[in-house]
């Protein structure tokens, strides 16, 4: 296994560590707020445990951009992933410095919980098992779970008045 691919894998855990703890956050936020989508029209409703997190993700985001960049070359999708990152960045420090949006901020941490499903992918192809039914069910899960998010009447899109 090359050092890139070994950094890459830390990386990967890093990443769904992080993933985890924010979709869990989000989930025990949406589980235990009654009336938390009435605030999917409210921009300026805030969320504490956003607040609390915030330095969390924050780090996460620039600790990773931090290995995407030493390993820019070596690395497949870091183009990608910078773009992410930097968009992330930049609304989440939004929503901390400019008080709202707090709950489409936990919309998109709770679509944080497929990235374990996308780090899986690279582990189960780096392993040879691409072919396989475990591939394949992944795959089915990691879609699943981006459209649960979209389609549900909570962080999907809101019905426009006529």
């Amino acid at each position: 296994c090359s050092p890139s691919d070994k950094a890459y894998w830390a990386a990967s855990m890093v990443s769904t560590v992080n993933a985890v703890a924010v979709a869990a956050v989000a989930i025990q936020v949406f589980v235990t707020e009654p009336g938390l989508t009435a605030l999917a029209d409210d921009l300026h409703a805030s969320v504490p445990e956003l607040e609390s997190w915030g330095g969390f993700f924050l780090g996460y985001f620039v600790a990773d951009q931090l290995g995407n960049a030493y390993w820019w070359r070596e690395w497949s999708g870091v183009e990608a992933t910078t773009v992410h990152h930097v968009i992330g960045m930049v609304a989440y420090w939004r929503v901390l410095t400019g008080g709202f949006c707090h709950f489409h901020a936990l919309c998109g941490w709770l679509l944080e919980a497929t990235t374990p499903f996308v780090n899986q992918r690279w582990f189960l192809a780096k392993a040879g098992w691409s072919g396989t039914l475990a591939y394949k069910a992944n795959g089915v899960v990691l879609v699943l779970g981006w459209l649960a998010p979209h389609s549900s009447s909570s962080c999907g899109p809101s019905p426009q008045p006529v």
